[in-house]
Parts: structure tokens; C-alpha cells; sequence
């Protein structure tokens, strides 16, 4: 068990396959995996609030592949329960 990884400030979220076809796997605060079939929800995971942060950068439909104009696809994975830490500058106040 990584004690630096736990002592992270978290948050219990739910967590949100969006994707319709693949499985995703998602790695909580004591690196337990959750593996998440297509449309499939989990409730009450410990994430490290910085992955929350990254999570919900890759949701945002704004952006582009480097040089390009071409849009990103959405990442599948949906946080539920928390507001926007993007929004919050990484961390909730």
C-alpha cells in the first residue's frame, strides 16, 4: 500500500463508464481497481482529488489535438457527486 497515495486529499465519488462498448478500469485512493463494464456505475470510490481533476479535463468538449482543429473524443469516464475541479483550479475551496 502506497501511504503518500493515501494521504492524498480524496473525495467518495461516483464513477460513470459512458462508453457504450469498452470496459474501463479505474484505480482508487488504496489502488484497488474497479472495473467498469459499458454503462456501468460505482458509487462511493475514493479518488484522489487530483485524478478527479484530470477525469474531468478530459470531459471537457473543448479540446484539440495538438496542431490540429481536430476535436478530442470525451474520455468515458463520468465523476458524479463532486463539482467541477477544473473549474476550482484543482482543488475544492
Amino acid at each position: 500500500m502506497d501511504l503518500r497515495r493515501i494521504a492524498l486529499p480524496y473525495s467518495r465519488v461516483t464513477i460513470f463508464n459512458s462508453s457504450e462498448v469498452q470496459t474501463q478500469v479505474v484505480i482508487d485512493r488504496h489502488q484497488i481497481g474497479h472495473t467498469l463494464l459499458p454503462g456501468q456505475r460505482k458509487h462511493n470510490v475514493e479518488l484522489p482529488n487530483d485524478e478527479i481533476a484530470y477525469c474531468q479535463e478530459q470531459r471537457r468538449p473543448d479540446r484539440f489535438y495538438p496542431g490540429t482543429t481536430t476535436l478530442k473524443p470525451l474520455h468515458a469516464i463520468v465523476i458524479e457527486g463532486v463539482p467541477s475541479m477544473v473549474q476550482a483550479g484543482g482543488h475544492y475551496e
